[in-house]
C-alpha cells in the first residue's frame, strides 16, 4: 500500500521486525538511530533447531509462532492498520499465550 513516510520512535526493549521470525516477511522501511545502542539478532533457523532440546518452553514458542503467523493476514484496514516491522495489530504476547499457558498449567 502506498504510504506517506512516517518517523517513529523505537522504545528500549523493543522488537523490530518479530514477523519474520514467524513468516517469509518482506520489510518495510528501514531503520536508521540516532545514538549508539545494541542489536540482538535471533535466528529463525537457530532458533528451530534449539526448541526440540527444550519441550516446555519449545512448545510453548511454537503455539506462539503459529498463532502470531496465523494474525498478519488478519491485520489489514479497515479492521486494523497494516503491519510493518514494528508492529503486527492483533499479536500481543498475553493474547496469543493466554489460553495454551492456562491449559498448560491445568496439565502440569
Amino acid at each position: 500500500p502506498d504510504q506517506m513516510e512516517t518517523t517513529q520512535t523505537v522504545l528500549e526493549d523493543a522488537w523490530l521486525c518479530e514477523a519474520a521470525l514467524w513468516s517469509s516477511w518482506t520489510h518495510v522501511g528501514k531503520l536508521e538511530v540516532e545514538r549508539s545502542c545494541q542489536l540482538m539478532t535471533i535466528s529463525s533457523l537457530g532458533l528451530t533447531q534449539i526448541l526440540p532440546k527444550h519441550p516446555l518452553v519449545g512448545n510453548l514458542t511454537r503455539y506462539y509462532g503459529r498463532m502470531f503467523h496465523l494474525r498478519i493476514p488478519a491485520a489489514i484496514p479497515p479492521h486494523a492498520p497494516w503491519p510493518n516491522d514494528l508492529v503486527v495489530p492483533f499479536t500481543e504476547p498475553s493474547d496469543l499465550l493466554s489460553q495454551e499457558v492456562g491449559i498448560g498449567l491445568l496439565h502440569r
